[in-house]
């Protein structure tokens, strides 16, 4: 690997560690608790049948 190579991996490294640790507000109407990044699922999807007032458990 070539010093460049290195450098591009440490940055991609960098990024993808502040995205998956990032923080973020569920979208639940009235809800201001945390996500926990479960999954990524398009809404009223496979997973709206096992909900309770939007949010999964």
């Amino acid at each position: 690997m070539t010093k460049q190579q290195k450098k591009v991996f440490v940055i991609y490294e960098t990024i993808i560690k502040r995205v998956n640790d990032k923080q973020r507000i569920c979208q639940s109407p009235g809800c201001s608790d945390y996500t926990i990044n479960s999954h990524l699922m398009q809404r009223n999807g496979v997973l709206s049948h096992i909900t309770e007032n939007s949010h999964l458990i």
